[in-house]
């Protein structure tokens, strides 16, 4: 497997599928020849080169990608955290609602999973623990078809900002809710 032949593959994937996150298996199963251990060296060696790009480990993201970054941030949280019931809330979901005005600098997760904090080649990712029974019953979110997850709606957010102690996120809600009162007088 030289590099070359991983470049090409790359290009394929990305221009024929459009798969821009590619896991070890996907590798392993293309190059045949290869043993697994040639394949992890070559790829350590174009992760070096900056070549590609782990995303963590036995994840990499199409260097050749064309999907935007939260596209590709929500499905980076999808693979790291395939089992997990999550639901976006918090702060980005405040932006995209219009009930905040500052632009959230990472996507925010509420997950049954633990809490961590993923700093990824392409943005952050950050996952907030809470006990969430079964998320399709949840009358606070809904699934996005569009990018395949739950996303709150504006009371299940500010739910979460006060169970998850978001104070400066509140204070920002509010500060928005009286702009948008001194617009509409």
């Amino acid at each position: 497997m030289t590099t070359t032949e991983v470049i090409e593959f790359l290009k394929k994937l990305n221009n024929q599928k459009g798969i821009y996150l590619i896991p070890l298996s996907a590798f392993i199963i293309n190059f045949k020849d290869e043993t697994k251990e040639s394949i992890v060296s070559e790829l350590t060696r174009m992760t070096k080169k900056e070549l590609i790009i782990r995303v963590s480990p036995g994840l990499f993201l199409n260097p050749f990608y064309k999907a935007d970054k939260e596209t590709v941030l929500t499905q980076i949280a999808k693979k790291l955290r395939p089992y997990d019931q999550m639901y976006l809330s918090l702060d980005a979901r405040a932006f995209e609602l219009g009930m905040i005005q500052q632009v959230p600098n990472r996507l925010t997760f509420v997950t049954d999973g633990r809490s961590y904090v993923y700093d990824t080649p392409v943005g952050t990712l950050e996952f907030n623990h809470q006990n969430i029974e079964d998320i399709r019953k949840n009358k606070g979110v809904k699934y996005d078809r569009n990018r395949g997850i739950y996303v709150a709606n504006r009371k299940k957010v500010i739910m979460d900002a006060k169970k998850h102690k978001r104070i400066y996120l509140l204070d920002l809600i509010a500060e928005q809710e009286e702009r948008n009162d001194q617009i509409e007088l």
